[in-house]
């Protein structure tokens, strides 16, 4: 679940809305792999905004390093794994 911004950006997901995040999130929950009690919506709203950041600056012609890093910091926000 944690490399869940790096593999949408590196491997061409296409990621139009919340709502592809939200879903993925969801079946993060049922798989266990996020405490239930995780606020979903926030979490893939505040996902999704780092993913479209990602994408501008991407276009502004930032190097692949620093979109990786961009990606591990909004990682961080996702919630410890469980089990």
């Amino acid at each position: 679940m944690k490399h869940i911004l790096l593999s949408y950006c590196e491997y061409g997901a296409s990621i139009t809305s919340t709502a592809h995040i939200h879903a993925r999130l969801k079946d993060a929950v049922t798989d266990g792999q996020l405490p239930s009690e995780t606020n979903l919506l926030a979490l893939a709203d505040a996902l999704n905004a780092i993913l479209d950041g990602m994408a501008l600056r991407s276009r502004d012609g930032i190097g692949i390093e620093r979109l990786r890093k961009m990606g591990r910091a909004g990682e961080r926000m996702l919630p410890t794994e469980m089990g």
